[in-house]
């Protein structure tokens, strides 16, 4: 059960240099609209004496589980590193800069965090969700959950940090690319699974190490076509480029706030596995139209998933 739900605004998040040290949590706080919560699992073994049916008595902690999970508005691109696991890198002479958050195939980088709500600390936080969503014109939401097997630290006193680009991020526009007819992505949720996990060694309460598995990124659109050649090509597995085996296409999506301020999220290799559309009386057709990306292969090696404008060079 929850063990607390703490005042919104006394949240702080910043990257750890090495798995499950403190850093000051500066980078981060969310500013509008947020709920956090904090769920905590305790591991024990039950003990039994022979003859007798219910346990008497139980071990010593075996280790605690937290899971932090904060659910808002898009307001900075800070988070990018926990998918990609890496540093941006960082381009232009003046304002505005770009950052970039590449994604390579055979990654095993891993970004733990540092997270304070209210008076709480908790160290080698691993990013295991995150989801974004939002239609045109409205603000991009966001949700994301991750876990620490780290015992809490007391601080004694709230502790937040504040980024100077926090910004309000709102759904600009998308399409498909490499299809036959003109298409607007209209509303969007796309998930993301990173399954970071921490490993403990023997005899020990606290994670010693920690590890990347498989990036999972999982896509729901709903798609407005100008005409059917668009579903037709989706639906035949006929999509023009790249010529893979089944219906496969790329995606790009552009949040704003104003143009020093933008985010553009690049998915390729796109794999559409569930579609179905009506056809309105001016010929505009809506698609519901869901899949997953293929994350980069030797075809691949690496590619932008991330690009953000900001008026600041320093890394996230």
């Amino acid at each position: 059960m929850p063990t607390f739900n703490p005042i919104s605004n006394l949240i702080g998040m910043a990257w750890e240099s090495t798995f499950g040290n403190a850093s000051t949590t500066n980078k981060f706080q969310p500013s509008l609209s947020y709920n956090v919560s904090v769920t905590s699992r305790r591991a024990y073994n039950p003990l039994y004496k022979i003859g007798r049916l219910t346990e008497f008595h139980a071990t010593p902690l075996l280790g605690v589980t937290n899971e932090v999970s904060i659910d808002g508005i898009l307001t900075n691109p800070f988070i990018f590193r926990a998918i990609t696991g890496s540093a941006q890198t960082v381009s232009g002479a003046s304002s505005p800069y770009t950052h970039t958050w590449a994604i390579n195939y055979n990654t095993t980088n891993v970004a733990s965090a540092t997270i304070d709500v209210h008076d709480q600390r908790f160290v080698g936080c691993l990013l295991r969700n995150l989801s974004l969503s939002s239609a045109v014109n409205e603000p991009v939401r966001l949700s994301m959950s991750f876990e620490s097997a780290f015992q809490a630290i007391n601080l004694g006193s709230p502790s937040a940090g504040v980024h100077p680009d926090d910004v309000i991020y709102t759904y600009a526009m998308g399409s498909l690319t490499n299809f036959p007819s003109f298409n607007v992505i209209n509303s969007f949720t796309i998930n993301m699974n990173v399954n970071q996990q921490s490993i403990k060694k023997f005899g020990q309460i606290n994670p010693a190490a920690n590890f990347r598995g498989n990036l999972e990124i999982n896509v729901d659109f709903e798609v407005l076509f100008d005409n059917s050649s668009g579903i037709t090509s989706v639906l035949n597995q006929t999509t023009v480029n790249p010529p893979y085996f089944a219906a496969v296409t790329d995606a790009t999506l552009k949040f704003t706030y104003d143009t020093a301020h933008e985010i553009t999220i690049t998915l390729r290799r796109l794999l559409l596995t569930d579609i179905s559309f009506s056809i309105q009386p001016n010929n505009i057709i809506y698609a519901r139209i869901s899949g997953r990306a293929l994350l980069p292969d030797n075809d691949y090696t690496s590619f932008p998933l991330f690009t953000a404008k900001s008026v600041t060079n320093t890394p996230y």
